[in-house]
């Protein structure tokens, strides 16, 4: 007897196990710089929520933002890769009727992503890239699950947009023109993370809780794959990390 014959779930098992992962790509670490950032309207970490260590940024009021002053960079600029990406806990008592932004580079034409289809437009079941002051770009819609921590990302590898979420490469997207744009770089401007704007005011606040930012001047993800697998532990600083922040016991990033 050669052996057992193969069942029906032994060949499903076979064919799962041989599925490549779409793993986040990484390069060999780095030493960054240290930078602080200012809580607007009491905009803090909070211990109460961590997808990844100790705590979280909570920004979950209507006008909570934290901001740094006369950045000037690094930060994605000019029309080279890029990925920008986190993790959101959207509280069901946000709703979903205003939009959001992650962060942006508060100059004119400066990238920013948005929880939204366009400035104030679509609701927050949206992510979407755009040049802040001068066009919304890309965008495709995702219903954020509510209560629980949510990986995402906007990432452009080659002139190709490409959203991620959850798990999944999403689509098909609508907008154009991120491919292409030309951002402009920061130039002591303000670098604002939960809010449009840079005074703390209600316009596109999150409203939500936000950790494990991570800003990239190259791609992470093969976007050949219409998956990926959903990071497991805390980011790490490598060769192309611009920024990363984990809010874990101030609000403090690395970057260069």
């Amino acid at each position: 007897m050669l052996g057992a014959a193969r069942t029906a779930w032994d060949s499903r098992a076979w064919i799962q196990s041989s599925t490549p992962a779409n793993t986040r790509r990484t390069t060999s670490a780095a030493t960054l710089s240290t930078f602080t950032f200012t809580g607007l309207n009491s905009a803090n970490y909070t211990t109460s929520l961590a997808e990844f260590g100790a705590g979280s940024l909570n920004v979950a009021s209507s006008s909570q933002s934290i901001v740094y002053g006369s950045w000037s960079g690094p930060f994605p600029s000019g029309t080279g890769d890029f990925c920008i990406e986190g993790w959101v806990y959207k509280p069901a008592a946000r709703g979903t009727a205003t939009t959001g932004d992650a962060i942006v580079n508060n100059t004119s034409g400066g990238l920013g992503i948005r929880f939204g289809q366009g400035y104030n437009t679509g609701g927050f079941n949206y992510l979407s890239l755009f040049a802040r002051g001068q066009a919304d770009l890309d965008y495709v819609s995702f219903t954020w699950p509510s209560d629980t921590w949510c990986h995402w990302a906007v990432q452009r590898k080659s002139g190709v947009i490409s959203f991620w979420a959850n798990g999944n490469k999403l689509g098909p997207s609508g907008g154009s023109g991120g491919g292409a744009r030309n951002f402009a770089a920061a130039s002591s401007t303000d670098l604002t993370i939960g809010s449009y704007n840079n005074g703390g005011s209600s316009d596109e606040t999150m409203k939500s809780y936000l950790d494990e930012i991570c800003v990239s001047n190259s791609w992470r993800y093969d976007d050949t794959y219409s998956y990926y697998t959903v990071p497991t532990a805390a980011f790490t600083v490598d060769t192309i990390t611009d920024m990363l922040i984990h809010f874990d016991s101030s609000m403090t990033t690395a970057a260069t």
